[in-house]
């Protein structure tokens, strides 16, 4: 039987052990930063581009939503 408790613990401490590195801070920071500007972007985007993209807009803002 998997103990998803140890997986997770796992996962975590081998995330954990990147912390303080400069470059991938700073990676992440970045994304962070501009994925917050480019999502309402491309969804905006999406919903004034055609009929068919407006669908493809609110699946996109569903997933996302959902996702959060």
């Amino acid at each position: 039987m998997v103990d998803v408790a140890a997986i997770d613990t796992q996962l975590f401490l081998f995330i954990q052990q990147f912390t303080g590195n400069t470059i991938i801070d700073f990676f992440f920071l970045t994304a962070a930063e501009i994925l917050v500007l480019l999502v309402p972007a491309v969804l905006i985007y999406l919903w004034f581009e055609s009929p068919e993209s407006r669908k493809n807009s609110v699946f996109t803002f569903t997933a996302t939503v959902s996702g959060i």
